[in-house]
């Protein structure tokens, strides 16, 4: 008889997906991601936020994700700004993240 370690497996797949530590961001961050047909736009997978693009978050506002695939990758290695961030966004993250396309 053998286990069944998909529902592990998904667990800790969605577990680094929607809450990743700075060093999983910061590593796995830089990986090329390309969401172009045509292969013309390469772009990291996280990028950090910059200070203007997360006050309007915290003062009730929609995020812009921009062209980040990786929501909670980007808000991980964005300042402690991207941390209150996070805490807001957090209970919303099970439909928040979709990657960016072009």
């Amino acid at each position: 008889m053998t286990a069944d370690l998909r529902p592990a497996i998904a667990q800790t797949l969605s577990t680094f997906w929607l809450t990743p530590t700075y060093e999983e961001a910061v590593a796995w961050g830089t990986y090329p991601y390309d969401s172009d047909p045509l292969a013309r736009a390469t772009r990291p997978l996280a990028s950090p936020f910059r200070p203007d693009e997360l006050t309007p978050v915290l003062n009730g506002h929609a995020l812009n994700q921009g062209k980040r695939a990786w929501l909670q990758g980007s808000l991980a290695i964005s300042n402690s700004q991207g941390q209150q961030v996070t805490a807001v966004l957090r209970p919303h993250y099970e439909t928040l993240g979709a990657p960016a396309t072009d």
